[in-house]
């Protein structure tokens, strides 16, 4: 067990390693792994649920991620408890009592994990440093969000961008999505990857290859 894990987390740690969620990877994987809970974990689980809903444990965990922030790739006790979250919010989007009761427990974009960018393709690590450069870009698929972007790119950033979409058409825009889009609510590199190519979008940039 991780040291320096609050006590108020270690029962989140506990139902975690029961289910193995730091082994959690794509959207299959929790879809298999809910059809495998019985009623009896569901009801204990959202029994911690309930709990957190009402005392300061969201809190306290942004606390500890804080002081790992920078650490990549994170540790196998961060990895299981943002799983387990990741695990809950499914259960609260299919109505699963008493998940679907009550606030939804998460940390907020502002307490992401540090990217990982050894999980991309050797292929696709490239886009790397631009997605990186683009996540100061929120709702980039809203019309403000685009106008935000056309706004406040500087030329520097523009050139960096048009090279990234040149190689995106060279690679595939049509292999990139297909390996962010089931990874997307999970890890933060395809997210940081999709909204990239949506920063590429707002600028006009060709990416996409019409012969794909």
């Amino acid at each position: 067990m991780s040291e320096g894990l609050p006590e108020q987390l270690r029962e989140w740690l506990e139902w975690a390693e029961r289910f193995k969620t730091a082994d959690l990877y794509n959207r299959q994987d929790y879809r298999d792994l809910i059809l495998q809970l019985t009623d009896d974990e569901i009801a204990k689980m959202g029994e911690v649920y309930k709990k957190a809903q009402h005392d300061d444990s969201i809190q306290v965990l942004k606390r500890w991620l804080i002081s790992h922030r920078g650490e990549a790739p994170m540790s196998h006790e961060e990895l299981a408890i943002r799983n387990l979250l990741h695990l809950w919010r499914r259960l609260n989007s299919q109505a699963c009592v008493p998940f679907s009761k009550g606030p939804v427990l998460d940390v907020g974009w502002d307490f992401r994990p540090t990217p990982d960018w050894s999980k991309l393709p050797v292929d696709m690590r490239f886009l790397a440093e631009a997605a990186e450069m683009c996540s100061k870009f929120t709702y980039s698929s809203s019309d403000e969000g685009r106008e935000n972007i056309v706004r406040t790119t500087t030329n520097e950033e523009r050139e960096m961008l048009e090279a990234v979409a040149v190689r995106v058409r060279e690679t595939g825009y049509k292999k990139i999505k297909e390996w962010a889009s089931p990874l997307i609510l999970y890890h933060t590199e395809a997210h940081l990857v999709s909204n990239l190519i949506s920063v590429l979008d707002a600028l006009n940039l060709p990416y996409y290859n019409p012969k794909e």
